[in-house]
């Protein structure tokens, strides 16, 4: 199935004029900041990406959704539940989806909506921090039509430092909607 899944992947992308740059992480745990998120295609396109290159990105969904048969669809393609009013805290929960695999690879987008967004939320450099695992920034770009990973970034533990340092690898990336997308004041 892995492979019929590669070969698919590869061909979508090719059809679609995508190509795919940067080195795939062998990290078995990590966190992967995926930027720009202005519209559904970056999500359709980052998935024909894993198919490609055959990976497994988890990614959090509020619970509300996991109804059936959409529970389904979601936990297929990657979707966990979380409860965001959970006492032990967003955070704690995926921590202990981390600390439960072998293997893990969370999708995070740093803008949290498709909407413009200058201030990234926060949440998947804490994440990192908890779980004790690296962060690889991982990209779509429209207009170049390229998908892949910009990287392994190597956290100082200043949390604003280092995000302003992460939102600075993604200037000159544009997403599908260019107006919907920015790094704000770097």
């Amino acid at each position: 199935m892995v492979a019929i899944k590669k070969v698919f992947g590869r061909f979508m992308l090719w059809i679609l004029g995508w190509k795919i740059k940067g080195e795939l992480p062998t990290d078995p745990k990590y966190v992967a900041v995926i930027a720009p998120h202005t519209s559904i295609a970056d999500i359709l396109i980052g998935k024909l990406y894993n198919y490609a290159v055959g990976q497994k990105i988890k990614l959090m969904i509020k619970k509300e959704f996991f109804w059936f048969p959409l529970n389904l669809i979601l936990r297929w393609w990657g979707g966990f539940p979380v409860n965001r009013k959970h006492p032990k805290g967003l955070i704690n929960q995926v921590v202990d989806e981390f600390n439960n695999n072998n293997k893990m690879i969370l999708g995070i987008t740093p803008e949290g909506t498709r909407a413009l967004r200058s201030e990234w939320k926060t949440g998947f450099y804490r994440i990192s921090q908890e779980a004790n695992v690296p962060i690889f920034l991982m990209f779509g770009d429209f207009k170049e039509k390229t998908v892949g990973f910009l990287g392994k970034f190597e956290k100082t533990g200043n949390m604003e430092q280092d995000i302003i340092e992460i939102k600075k690898r993604y200037v000159g990336i544009t997403g599908y909607h260019p107006q919907k997308f920015t790094v704000g004041e770097i």
